[in-house]
């Protein structure tokens, strides 16, 4: 996870991926200038949610908001999170269900 962070342009350089409020900061601060969107791609999802599935569904619900919050301001930051696991289940993420398709 730390390397995606690291491939966008961050004006909060401070986060750690063991915080989350710290990982909610940094998402907030991306840098949409010059682009519309941002996708956060995170492969073998699975893994981590094997893991520590409370803070891993703490982590997908801080990307549901702060992605809601970007979209009030006309960005778009858009979550791609990939798992091999089809038991892998999140439930509510930021207030609303989300879809597979």
């Amino acid at each position: 996870l730390g390397q995606l962070l690291s491939q966008v342009t961050m004006r909060y350089c401070g986060w750690s991926v063991q915080n989350l409020d710290a990982f909610c900061d940094a998402l907030r601060y991306i840098d949409f200038t010059g682009v519309t969107g941002w996708a956060l791609v995170i492969r073998q999802f699975d893994e981590p949610f094997g893991a520590d599935p409370q803070w891993t569904v703490a982590m997908a619900d801080t990307i549901a908001q702060v992605s809601y919050e970007h979209l009030l301001m006309g960005n778009r930051l858009l979550a791609l999170l990939h798992s091999q696991d089809e038991n892998v289940t999140l439930g509510r993420l930021g207030g609303h269900e989300h879809s597979w398709r």
